[in-house]
């Protein structure tokens, strides 16, 4: 069994400020997500089972997302850091590092390519969870 995104979120958040990183609450959807997606190609596994949600600037865990939005845009300050036990924790590191020295419009533009789990299931109209068996399919289908 995974982690909670809530947990994820809070390593990556303690991960960032480790490393002086600041995150806002987009970034920090953004890096939650690309993580996801690079512990599932690395390990098989998913990282967590939270809802992910195709919201107009990308997939997001709604709740991890209302957690932190009383942040805004501003940058996300946690006090209760946290050391999460992974025997993968070197490939969450990894991709925590290459995800929070992407800009985030870049990270947007990659989740919004055609074909991607976000373009499928996003709708003007309404917010759509989108499957982990679409997200896996994509990432078996893409290095």
């Amino acid at each position: 069994m995974g982690h909670s995104a809530f947990d994820v979120a809070r390593y990556i958040l303690t991960y960032c400020q480790n490393h002086e990183r600041r995150l806002d609450n987009l970034q920090l959807q953004k890096i939650l997500y690309f993580v996801w997606v690079d512990y599932y190609k690395g390990t098989g596994k998913r990282l967590f089972e939270d809802r992910i949600e195709a919201w107009h600037y990308g997939p997001v865990v709604p709740d991890v997302y209302r957690k932190y939005s009383h942040y805004v845009a501003s940058k996300i300050r946690i006090f209760d850091p946290i050391d999460l036990k992974d025997s993968n924790i070197r490939l969450l590191d990894k991709a925590i590092e290459k995800y929070s020295c992407t800009p985030v419009g870049q990270l947007i533009n990659q989740t919004h390519e055609e074909g991607t789990p976000w373009s499928k299931y996003h709708s003007d109209s309404s917010l759509k969870v989108i499957p982990f068996e679409a997200i896996e399919l994509y990432c078996d289908g893409h290095d």
